[in-house]
């Protein structure tokens, strides 16, 4: 099971938004997903709530959990091996804690989403640190992290000056090649379950089949994350091997 952290200590960085795009994109290549909640509010729950009101959950390959310590954390984690997990994407509160320093240990990787503006860019930097300096006191080098652009244009050319001046430093830290885009259907996809059924409702509906579209764009995105992600564990665990 591979475990993917979402952190940010700001809050509306996008650390939920990013994990909805996730969820979707490795459910539509058929794996099982554990969605642990380590936030303060229950936007994941409500998110499967609305998905089994509009038939666009899945139970049997997406299961929740809500924590709120480090005991609940591993109480998750063993009944997540047991449902048969792929993946275990957890999305943490923000700021420093005891949970989530035992999270960020149990992690395979850790996401930092930000936007290039550039206060959000100092808390980011700011989150990056703190995740480097814990691993790097608990000698747990085989964590990795990055930063992942959240509201940014696909085109740098489409930059406002601020942007440009955020990327000139992000470009020069660890980050993903994948962008996820300022999109509304993205920020609005917890009224909607799971984007890729959501997608397959719309396609088979005439008078909504031209919004699937969209849908079938983002989850190609999410898609590309996805193969990021695995990538980088793979490289990762061969290294390790070869050590």
């Amino acid at each position: 099971m591979k475990t993917i952290t979402f952190m940010s200590f700001k809050g509306g960085a996008g650390k939920t938004t990013s994990l909805y795009l996730l969820v979707a994109a490795l459910h539509e290549r058929g794996k099982r997903i554990a969605v642990i909640n380590a936030d303060h509010n229950d936007v994941l729950h409500q998110w499967r709530e609305y998905g089994l009101a509009l038939n666009t959950w899945d139970d049997e390959h997406v299961k929740l959990w809500k924590i709120l310590d480090d005991e609940e954390m591993a109480e998750a984690a063993e009944e997540a091996e047991e449902f048969g997990a792929d993946y275990m994407l957890i999305d943490t509160a923000g700021g420093g804690s005891d949970l989530n320093d035992a999270i960020l240990y149990n992690s395979d990787m850790v996401i930092i989403p930000s936007d290039l503006g550039r206060q959000e860019l100092d808390q980011t930097i700011e989150t990056m640190q703190y995740v480097q300096d814990y691993l790097k006191d608990q000698n747990a080098s085989h964590v990795l992290s990055g930063f992942l652009l959240n509201r940014v244009p696909l085109d740098n050319k489409q930059f406002s000056a601020d942007e440009s001046e955020g990327w000139e430093i992000m470009e020069t830290l660890p980050i993903f090649d994948t962008r996820i885009p300022d999109n509304k259907r993205i920020k609005g996809q917890k009224s909607k379950g799971l984007m890729d059924l959501y997608r397959n409702d719309l396609d088979s509906d005439k008078s909504s089949r031209f919004r699937a579209p969209h849908y079938t764009r983002l989850l190609k995105i999410g898609h590309q994350l996805a193969d990021e992600i695995d990538a980088a564990l793979s490289s990762s665990e061969e290294a390790r091997d070869a050590v």
